[in-house]
């Protein structure tokens, strides 16, 4: 729970909603470790989703990194941050990754405008 409020509050915060107190520097250490936990997560899935769904001609191109270097990465180029959250557990996942989101109108649509993370 912890870890979510904390990425909420950051996110908040690179958006420019956040509280604007300032944060002890020894109370975001747990954050910037977990931080980097995230990265290595961002770039497991972009590896799992290229090796399962490579093959396809169009696909999103999946930013290979956390989220929270996501956000800043939307904001310089002043796109939306384009959240997908995969499960392949679900039934669903193949049919859905293969016809929607590597349809040949939505991908290019989608990497054209907005920055992708996974």
């Amino acid at each position: 729970m912890w870890a979510v409020g904390g990425v909420l509050s950051y996110s908040l915060g690179m958006l420019g909603l956040g509280s604007g107190r300032v944060v002890d520097s020894s109370a975001t250490s747990p954050l910037i470790s977990s931080m980097s936990a995230a990265a290595t997560e961002g770039m497991e899935f972009v590896a799992a989703f290229e090796s399962e769904y490579g093959g396809l001609r169009t696909r999103p191109n999946f930013v290979a990194e956390g989220f929270i270097g996501a956000l800043p990465r939307s904001r310089h180029a002043y796109k939306l941050l384009f959240v997908y959250l995969h499960s392949p557990e679900h039934p669903d996942t193949p049919v859905f990754s293969e016809r929607t989101l590597c349809n040949e109108a939505l991908a290019p649509f989608v990497n054209e405008n907005f920055i992708v993370w996974g």
